[in-house]
C-alpha cells in the first residue's frame, strides 16, 4: 500500500515562529514573509512568559492568558500579511519550547521573535547562542517592535 497520499509534499518548507515578544510591526511581518513563501507551513509557537518566581513554582496562571493573546494576536497578524500560519503555547522555556517543536514539527527553518537585547526579559538572555548551539537548521532573530 502507498502511504504517499498521507505525506506532506516533499517541497513544502516547514518554518517555525517560536515568539518570546509581541509578533508586531510592518518590519517584523516583512521579516517573517521574507522566510516564508505561499506554501511553506509556518507554526507560530508562544513560550509561556514566566517570571524567575513562577517558573520555578511552575504557576502558568499568570503567563497562559499573556501567552494565548500573543499567540491570537501574531496569528491574526500573520493572516493580515498573507502568511497562512498556525499556532500553539509552548512552554515555559523558550529553549525548551523549541526542543519540543523540533521533535514533532521537524521545521527546515526557525526564526526567533524576541525583544531587543535593551529590552530582552531574563528567558532571553543567550537564547540566540544557546539555539545556534544546540539546533542544527537555519536560524533567524528578528527583534520585535517596541510599542509604547
Amino acid at each position: 500500500m502507498n502511504d504517499a497520499s498521507n505525506a506532506s509534499t516533499p517541497t513544502t518548507r516547514r518554518v517555525l515562529v517560536v515568539a518570546t515578544a509581541d509578533v508586531q510591526g510592518e518590519e517584523v511581518f516583512r521579516e517573517l514573509a521574507a522566510h516564508t513563501k505561499p506554501d511553506s507551513d509556518v507554526k507560530v509557537v508562544v513560550p509561556i512568559p514566566a517570571g524567575r518566581l513562577e517558573t520555578f513554582s511552575q504557576d502558568d496562571r499568570k503567563g497562559r492568558p499573556i501567552a494565548e493573546q500573543r499567540l491570537a494576536n501574531a496569528l491574526a497578524g500573520c493572516l493580515a500579511h498573507g502568511i497562512d500560519a498556525t499556532g500553539a503555547i509552548g512552554d515555559r522555556s523558550p529553549t525548551q519550547t523549541i526542543d519540543d517543536e523540533i521533535a514533532v514539527y521537524h521545521p527546515d527553518e526557525l526564526v526567533i521573535v524576541m525583544h531587543s537585547a535593551e529590552e530582552s526579559t531574563w528567558s532571553e538572555h543567550h537564547l540566540e547562542q544557546q539555539a545556534h548551539a544546540r539546533f542544527e537548521l537555519p536560524i533567524t532573530v528578528v527583534h520585535a517592535a517596541h510599542v509604547a
